[in-house]
């Protein structure tokens, strides 16, 4: 068998000193292929952690460095207020309004007395009642009577009124009209040489101002006389009736007389 000697044979030339090795670390960090270029970090959650506390840092700088302390309102107490509460006196029922009856100077005027004129009836005032007689006596002279003679066209029925309200017959009143001023209705001139009297009824209403309205003339057997009596009564004046302590509209029914005598 060959032996092999181990012992280094010696040179002429001197060996080369070997190259001094890095320590080994105990734990070897193993990368992944390609990723030589960037060392990585070993303790990654140090950086997390003063990433964390520096970004509390700045919000709290932001939120309390730029913001002065709060003010402080203070409310003042309320203060308790007194009330007065005033007891309402007791108030007395009205006592309803009295009525006066309106129109009593006129009881005390008396009536009035109307001029005798040529050619006009005169009519004697008595009391009034219903039915209501007049009967003028006329004393004149044809020849020397001066009468304006009555147009022909007539607005019959005299002065007229609407919205009357209600209107009362006499038996229904507590106080009947009673006539103020009476003017004797005018004769017709035309009819003298014709009749020398005619009696016509005449219809009117007494307002409760005592003025004569409506006033109409029922048919008779004297028509020529209807227009001069409607004139006549339009004229008149009355104070008005009463029914319980109030001036009412009353309705009136007369009979006209006229009548003409010639003088010696």
């Amino acid at each position: 068998m060959l032996k092999l000697d181990a012992t280094p044979a010696s040179h002429s030339l001197t060996a080369p000193k070997p190259m001094p090795t890095t320590p080994t670390p105990k734990n070897p960090t193993v990368r992944n292929p390609g990723a030589w270029r960037y060392q990585s970090n070993d303790r990654p959650w140090l950086m997390l952690a003063i990433g964390l506390i520096a970004s509390a840092s700045f919000h709290v700088v932001l939120l309390y460095g730029f913001n002065g302390p709060r003010k402080v309102i203070k409310v003042a107490p309320v203060e308790e207020v007194a009330v007065v509460q005033i007891a309402m006196p007791d108030l007395k029922e009205e006592e309803p309004e009295t009525v006066q009856e309106l129109g009593e100077v006129a009881d005390e005027t008396p009536a009035m007395a109307v001029p005798m004129l040529a050619d006009a009836p005169s009519v004697t005032v008595s009391a009034f009642v219903q039915p209501l007689q007049y009967a003028p006596d006329v004393t004149s002279n044809l020849q020397a009577a001066k009468v304006t003679q009555i147009p022909v066209n007539i607005a019959r029925g005299g002065r007229t009124m609407q919205n009357l309200g209600k209107v009362f017959e006499i038996s229904q009143l507590d106080r009947q009209p009673s006539p103020i001023a009476q003017p004797a209705p005018n004769f017709p001139f035309q009819m003298k040489q014709q009749y020398t009297q005619a009696t016509v009824i005449v219809e009117f209403i007494v307002t409760e101002n005592g003025d004569v309205v409506n006033a109409t003339a029922q048919p008779s057997v004297h028509r020529d006389f209807e227009d001069a009596a409607i004139i006549g009564v339009s004229k008149w004046k009355f104070r008005p009736g009463m029914k319980s302590g109030k001036r009412v509209n009353t309705r009136v029914r007369i009979p006209i007389n006229f009548t003409v005598q010639d003088e010696e």
